[in-house]
């Protein structure tokens, strides 16, 4: 283990990198027509702070989901997109 927890920090950085790489394939194979994918993504941007693109891809999950008739991610979508506009990650 590495002085001041520093093993932690770079363990985390490149698993959120990874995540959003992961999250843009996914959602490009799916012509960005995927609701949950999108979510997966704007999570993705949020960990790495990027919170004004996670709230524009939160919005675009949430419209699909919407017209999908799938109003518990709507719903769950609705939460995140709060939490990416007041500069908030997913998880606390």
């Amino acid at each position: 283990m590495c002085p001041g927890g520093q093993q932690q920090n770079r363990g985390r950085e490149p698993t959120s990198r990874g995540t959003m790489e992961l999250a843009q394939q996914a959602n490009e194979l799916t012509g960005g027509k995927n609701p949950a994918f999108l979510r997966t993504l704007a999570a993705a941007l949020a960990e790495t702070g990027r919170f004004s693109e996670a709230a524009r891809t939160a919005q675009e999950a949430l419209e699909l989901a919407r017209a999908a008739g799938q109003p518990d991610l709507a719903e769950r979508l609705k939460d995140e997109l709060k939490r990416y506009e007041a500069g908030l990650p997913l998880r606390q």
